[in-house]
Order: C-alpha cells, then sequence, then structure tokens
C-alpha cells in the first residue's frame, strides 16, 4: 500500500480529502503544519507528498525545499487557490512536481497522484544481500537473519547508502550532504542514527558488525559471507 503525506491545516478538507483517498487504498497521514510533517518524514516511508496551500494558511511556498533536505526524491503536488503563471513558475521552481488549482475534481487528483507514483518507481530491481542482511529496494524492506527490521524513512536512506558503497568508507561530510544536504546535519546527529541502525540490527543480544566505523573519518558496510 503506498503512504501519502497531506499537509493541510483545515481539519474538514484533510478529512474529506483523506476519506477519498482510502477508498483507491492509499495509507494516509494527515499534518495540519510544516513540523508535523517533518516528523512524519523522519519516522514513515512516504511515497507522495501532497501540500494544501490557501490564503489562510501561514505556510508557502518555502516548505517544499524544507521538505526536500529530508526526502530528494519524493513527489510533490501542490493543491493551490492560485492560477496566475508567477504562482505556478514560483511552484515548480520550488521543487513541486505537479500543481493542481481549486475548484478541482478528485478523480482528476487521483489522475496526477497516479502518474508522479508511476514515474517516480524505482529503476532498482534487485534484492541486496551481504551476510544475514537483505534490503529489497523495491519493497524499501530491510531483513536480519530473514526476521523484518523496521527502519525509520532516513535510516533505510542511510542504509542503503552504505550498501551501495559496499566494503568503501564513506565520510561523514559525504553521507550528511547525500541524506541531508550540505549543512542539514552534524557529526553527532550522524552517529545518534548510526547507534540506532545498529541497534536495530543486532541478532539477539550481539549488535550487528555489518556497518564498521573509521575513527574520525566515517562509516562502511563491510563485505560478509553468509
Amino acid at each position: 500500500m503506498r503512504t501519502i503525506l497531506l499537509v493541510d491545516k483545515d481539519k474538514d478538507t484533510a478529512k474529506d480529502l483523506k476519506t477519498f483517498l482510502l477508498e483507491y487504498e492509499y495509507n494516509v497521514i494527515v499534518a495540519k503544519d510544516e513540523i508535523e510533517a517533518r516528523a512524519v518524514l523522519v519516522r514513515e516511508m512516504v511515497d507522495l507528498i501532497i501540500i494544501s496551500i490557501s490564503a489562510k494558511n501561514s505556510f508557502g511556498l518555502d516548505i517544499i525545499a524544507n521538505f526536500r533536505s529530508i526526502n530528494s526524491d519524493v513527489p510533490i503536488i501542490i493543491i493551490t487557490n492560485r492560477n496566475d503563471i508567477e504562482s505556478k513558475i514560483i511552484a515548480f521552481n520550488s521543487g513541486a512536481n505537479d500543481l493542481i488549482v481549486r475548484p478541482y475534481n478528485n478523480y482528476e487528483l487521483i489522475a496526477r497522484i497516479s502518474n508522479q507514483l508511476r514515474y517516480n518507481k524505482k529503476v532498482i530491481n534487485q534484492v541486496f544481500v551481504n551476510g544475514d542482511l537483505t534490503i529489497d529496494y523495491n519493497r524499501r524492506v530491510v531483513y536480519m537473519q530473514n526476521h523484518e527490521v523496521h527502519l525509520t524513512n532516513l535510516e533505510f536512506k542511510i542504509l542503503s547508502l552504505l550498501a551501495q558503497n559496499l566494503d568503501h568508507v564513506l565520510t561523514y561530510d559525504y553521507i550528511i550532504e547525500t541524506i541531508w544536504g550540505k549543512g542539514g546535519q552534524d557529526y553527532n546527529g550522524l552517529r545518534v542514527f548510526m547507534s540506532g541502525i545498529r541497534k536495530k540490527l543486532k541478532t539477539g543480544k550481539r549488535i550487528s558488525r555489518v556497518i564498521r566505523t573509521q575513527v574520525n573519518i566515517g562509516y562502511r558496510m563491510k563485505k560478509l559471507s553468509k
């Protein structure tokens, strides 16, 4: 089931749109503002974001850039009252993938959602295996000794980055810039995420040694045999 993050300050319109999207078997998470939405993006695997922007909303298009610092790949659809060319150009230049103007038909929105999800489908069609660790990129699922490991969106991205550079040391700066963007995190923050990932990959009482620390440099995923 695909997960949609709906950012809308209006509780009534958000409730109505969520009910409609549920009929199409989308999992919908509603956030009333940017703070709630950022928290969702960190802990959940989100396939698409819908941002409802109206005259009475206090946030604007700058919210898109802020979300891109967390997840650069997720499609973003803007729902807006503005139909002028300038507003549309600003929206797309801010990082929006699509824009729909009120009043609109819900079935048109469904078509736009389907279109974005189809074009955003990853070309990675492989399952990564390293010792007891398995990463299914298409399903975005991680297994350790055949037991599913529940990672947040950022944890999955970090683990995948290490896996795609197997046995190569990635510097702290490289990981931070790739995952968060330049200046988006500090070394201590990265260490906290790495510690969390290691704990989740533990087998029994033993913490997995698949992720190694290169002191004062960075991290690498060690190539292991079965």
